[in-house]
């Protein structure tokens, strides 16, 4: 196809010297014969130089043309490369949270009384994001997101820090509770909830043996693609309600 149109264009140039020359052979006419030998002489220099630089520029352009196709097929591998690693290396470490979590529920609870303790929850959220420079939808564009086709939130799951459970006797509610609270380093204490009452007598007994305590806190501001009326495929940000495990590593 490249070959056809590059014969046309020459073709096209050919009738456009054609056309000069019939215009040089009507100005000579009526000038004299010296100016029409003159315009005759330039018009096949002209004509000549055309054929050989031509043909020359075609080449030239043809070249630069597979170059930048060739570069831009390149680039394209790349980034796709990129991507599909992207995900795998995402895909990976969710698995291998997934056999962590499952590990660890086997002595774990739930904090009770979260929903009504979520402003703490994001103070501690947003202090540990700013203490760790933890990057928002793990450096993730809208359009990573639409690729990978998962809910992507704010924060990842933050699991580390300092569990703090001691007994609350002054809680009007119930005299056996048992406060929850986090922290980073014994800094700040963010009182995010409690022991709910059918886990008391389990986690008194755990507590006993002096297990090392972890948690999890999850949920928050996250990102997930939908498809609208249209068929397309669209980025909305959502909110859910932090949520805290607390597991007892015996």
């Amino acid at each position: 196809m490249s070959k056809i149109k590059d014969f046309l264009s020459s073709i096209k140039l050919r009738y456009y010297w054609i056309a000069t020359f019939v215009l040089l052979l009507s100005i000579g006419g009526a000038e004299g014969g010296a100016m029409l030998d003159a315009l005759v002489a330039s018009f096949l220099t002209l004509f000549i130089y055309s054929l050989i630089i031509t043909p020359k520029r075609i080449i030239k352009y043809r070249k630069e043309r597979k170059e930048k196709e060739e570069e831009e097929r390149l680039q394209k591998i790349v980034e796709e490369e990129e991507t599909r690693a992207r995900k795998e290396r995402l895909l990976a470490i969710e698995q291998q949270r997934q056999l962590e979590h499952q590990e660890k529920m086997k002595y774990s609870i739930a904090v009770a009384g979260t929903s009504f303790r979520q402003d703490v929850i994001r103070k501690f959220v947003l202090s540990f994001a700013r203490k760790t420079g933890l990057p928002k939808y793990e450096n993730l564009n809208n359009s990573e997101i639409k690729d990978y086709g998962v809910d992507v939130y704010e924060y990842p799951t933050i699991d580390v820090g300092i569990v703090h459970i001691e007994p609350e006797p002054s809680n009007k509610y119930d005299k056996n509770a048992l406060k929850i609270s986090l922290s980073f380093s014994d800094e700040t204490l963010y009182h995010v909830g409690y022991v709910a009452k059918e886990d008391q007598e389990k986690v008194r007994d755990w507590l006993v043996s002096r297990p090392d305590l972890n948690f999890e806190v999850k949920g928050g501001t996250y990102k997930e693609v939908e498809i609208d009326y249209n068929s397309y495929e669209k980025v909305y940000t959502r909110k859910s309600n932090y949520y805290i495990t607390i597991y007892f590593n015996k």
